[in-house]
């Protein structure tokens, strides 16, 4: 399906097609232990579109969809979305309500929170399905691995809860030498058997996300959750051993074209001069889109097949290039923030080490005002 762009001065571009390359990789993994797979689309599927990107994931033979807050899971209900959607943050009396209305599944990461899911089910004549988070050591969330027992004992006298699964979240998975990772999963696996011996049969055991599941760090689980993995990025801080495509690309229209002279600085503060007469090109993107000013005379953007600088600082609309050394630009060219053209290549995993962060933030600051342009 072709892609109409013109009307847009910055946008985001989603190859929903790489999402299903992606899948038939990610899959195989599940598909040895007949693992079902839930497809974590939080924070707007890490930016790429919630809505798309879940539809597309179920398409896919995705399980069921996670998702941080409840108002998330409400959206995607109302866009007609029914599969089961888990809430894997934590959800507070104000948002309890929203939980029963479109049937969410919350995680308990305590007493108080069990009895308040408790009282709330009663109160609407029904049995809520939920799952427990157990700490083993990302001390974020989560029933203290060493509590859990006493935790499932108290969980099994409330009769309008169903401990339908128990997970828990690993801390350093994304660093393949790290020794807490193997250290959580005998946790969680112990904490896992004293659930089973007390509250009977759990439907879904579940604690790998992406570099866990490339990693087969755990073998006895129900269910995988794939998040940054989905979408084509890297989730291990060294190399990827799966090849697998990323969704996203960010890309912006040339909006104006000056030429100034040697010694002309750019840009608030001055912080670019010119060593040359210059051609700088004015982009209508910039840190209120999420295109961060910390790419201010660091990044570099692809425009005509070249590569060239960002130069002066990012400003909250805007930012410019400097494409001297590139002929025949016009106003209205298309250029790549983000993504690949031929050999020339700009990831997210690149702007993340200009930023001294990770490509999760990337993806996950471009703001809403970017319209998301699907490819499908």
């Amino acid at each position: 399906m072709g892609i109409d762009n013109n009307k847009f001065p910055a946008w985001v571009e989603v190859d929903l097609n790489n999402l299903d390359y992606n899948f038939s990789v990610l899959k195989k993994l599940a598909d040895k232990g007949r693992k079902k797979i839930m497809a974590v689309v939080k924070a707007d599927a890490y930016g790429h579109g919630a809505f798309e990107v879940s539809k597309r994931a179920l398409a896919n033979g995705a399980y069921g969809l996670g998702v941080a807050r409840a108002q998330e899971g409400k959206s995607l209900r109302q866009n007609g979305i029914g599969c089961p959607i888990y809430i894997l943050g934590e959800t507070g009396p104000d948002e309890a309500d929203t939980v029963l209305t479109y049937s969410l599944v919350p995680s308990l990461s305590s007493l108080e929170g069990a009895l308040m899911f408790d009282r709330i089910a009663q109160t609407a004549g029904t049995r809520l399905n939920c799952h427990i988070n157990i700490d083993t050591g990302m001390h974020r969330l989560g029933i203290d691995h060493s509590k859990a027992a006493e935790f499932f004992t108290c969980i099994k006298k409330l009769n309008h809860l169903k401990a339908e699964g128990i997970f828990t979240h690993f801390a350093c998975a994304s660093d393949k030498k790290s020794l807490l990772t193997k250290k959580q999963a005998a946790r969680f696996s112990k904490a896992a058997q004293e659930a089973k011996d007390i509250l009977g049969p759990i439907d879904l055991i579940h604690s790998e996300n992406s570099a866990a599941c490339i990693s087969s760090i755990s073998q006895e689980l129900d269910m995988l959750r794939l998040g940054i993995a989905m979408y084509g990025l890297n989730p291990f801080d060294g190399g990827c051993p799966l090849k697998l495509r990323p969704l996203l690309s960010l890309k912006a229209r040339v909006r104006l074209i000056k030429n100034i002279g040697k010694g002309e600085t750019v840009s608030y503060c001055g912080t670019f001069k010119a060593k040359k007469d210059s051609t700088i090109a004015t982009f209508s993107i910039g840190y209120a889109d999420g295109y961060s000013r910390l790419f201010s005379n660091r990044a570099r953007i692809i425009i005509s097949g070249e590569y060239a600088p960002v130069v002066g600082n990012v400003t909250m609309d805007m930012f410019m290039a400097d494409i001297s050394h590139i002929k025949g630009i016009d106003i209205g060219d298309e250029a790549i923030l983000i993504g690949r053209a031929e050999d020339k290549v700009v990831m997210a995993d690149e702007l993340a080490s200009v930023m001294g962060t990770i490509n999760y933030e990337i993806v996950c600051m471009l703001r809403s005002r970017l319209p998301r342009v699907f490819k499908k």
